[in-house]
């Protein structure tokens, strides 16, 4: 054979060989760097929204505080993600808006803020399946009351937007039916 060297046969010998292996590269996962901690709450933070993020943090750890929880939560960078978050089951809890609710699937909601002149509603979005979630939703309700109830809510928002309308807890308590 003329032309034919064992140097041109072995770079064909390797690639052959590789199609039967099925192998590829090692695939990386975020356990190879660490613990990874699943998120309870998932939150998004989308420019000229209006939506006060920081606030709207603080409100929720501080309800979560009053019950002695430290909840994982998650700002993500888009509605998208944080809504799949919750849809999927990767996240018990997204804080949201009422569009946020997914449409299947079986939700419960705690109104814990209103802003703007309209008062749309912040909402914190339990799924119903899972302790974890079960567990955040009773947290976070009776958290929000006592922090209604104390002035700790009041000196939040007030540290972030000025002096609260005086029937705020009232129109909080009507949008939240299971409030005593």
């Amino acid at each position: 054979m003329k032309g034919f060297s064992i140097f041109r046969a072995i770079p064909l010998l390797f690639l052959l060989s590789s199609f039967a292996a099925g192998a590829t590269a090692p695939r990386i996962s975020a356990q190879m760097f660490g613990v990874e901690k699943k998120d309870d709450i998932a939150a998004y933070s989308s420019s000229g929204s209006g939506r006060d993020v920081e606030m709207l943090t603080e409100l929720v750890m501080a309800a979560f505080a009053e019950k002695g929880l430290t909840p994982v939560l998650d700002v993500m960078p888009s509605r998208q993600l944080a809504r799949y978050a919750l849809s999927s089951g990767d996240s018990p809890s997204l804080v949201g808006l009422q569009d946020d609710i997914p449409v299947k699937g079986n939700y419960r909601t705690v109104v814990f803020y209103l802003r703007g002149k309209e008062g749309e509603a912040e909402l914190l979005i339990f799924s119903r399946e899972g302790r974890r979630a079960d567990e955040l939703y009773r947290a976070f309700n009776s958290g929000l009351q006592a922090i209604l109830k104390n002035g700790k809510y009041r000196k939040i928002v007030e540290k972030h937007h000025g002096r609260l309308p005086e029937n705020f807890e009232l129109k909080l308590k009507g949008l939240n039916p299971g409030w005593k």
